[in-house]
């Protein structure tokens, strides 16, 4: 009897696991189906796979320390004569940790565009000990970038954001006051820019939960957008 009840346990568990991974995956493709559609409005269009050379250069950019694996499980395309634009799922896996975290990422691309490489990171809202001690420890990691870059005239963006790279001088020329003023007033930006490419990381959510609310998407674009435009100097 103890046995019988043992295999009916492993089986009812069994099933539940599989019925748990089938819901994951029915939830995941309503969710690439929807968002497809709301950028289908925008003028994207669905590329999969991606090309792989730009998937490379964008994990490669995107990641700062050894120990973080990037994947592109999304990748919406749209093209203009003054650069490509593109809105992208990237997951990320960080050392032993294997539950995989994704930022709605967009990058844009331009031939015209020379930035220098540098990284800007929001710094955390959280109580003073804890917020002071991981942006201590984000400041140390970011130096291999060069080191932080420090803005003596504006004190407050300081405050919000750290900001590392090799040129300074070139970077605080590109983070010009609209640009800090816009970051300021949407502190949720994260930066990643080199060459003819920038990443603009707007939201992270959990693999066990969607993105953010798909109405909230073409706001997204349409802010990074408006971002990469002041960093064009527009």
């Amino acid at each position: 009897m103890t046995q019988l009840f043992g295999v009916f346990f492993a089986l009812a568990f069994v099933a539940a696991f599989a019925a748990a991974i089938v819901m994951t995956v029915r939830r995941q493709k309503q969710r690439i189906a929807e968002k497809t559609q709301i950028l289908g409005g925008l003028g994207y269009e669905v590329v999969h796979p991606p090309d792989p050379t730009f998937v490379e250069r964008v994990t490669r950019l995107r990641t700062r320390w050894g120990h973080e694996q990037y994947r592109v499980r999304f990748c919406a395309v749209r093209k203009s004569w003054e650069h490509t634009s593109y809105v992208l799922d990237l997951w990320r896996r960080s050392g032993r940790n294997t539950r995989l975290a994704g930022e709605n990422t967009m990058a844009f691309v331009s031939s015209r565009l020379q930035f220098p490489r540098f990284s800007l990171v929001p710094r955390l809202k959280l109580p003073r000990v804890v917020s002071g001690l991981v942006d201590t420890l984000t400041e140390k990691l970011l130096v291999q970038h060069g080191g932080q870059v420090e803005f003596p005239d504006d004190p407050s963006f300081a405050d919000n954001f750290i900001v590392a790279g090799k040129d300074h001088d070139a970077i605080r020329k590109l983070l010009t006051p609209h640009v800090r003023d816009y970051l300021a007033a949407n502190n949720r930006y994260h930066l990643e820019a080199e060459g003819d490419m920038v990443l603009i990381s707007t939201a992270q959510f959990d693999r066990g939960s969607p993105t953010p609310p798909q109405d909230s998407l073409p706001r997204s674009v349409s802010e990074a957008t408006a971002l990469f435009e002041l960093l064009l100097g527009k």
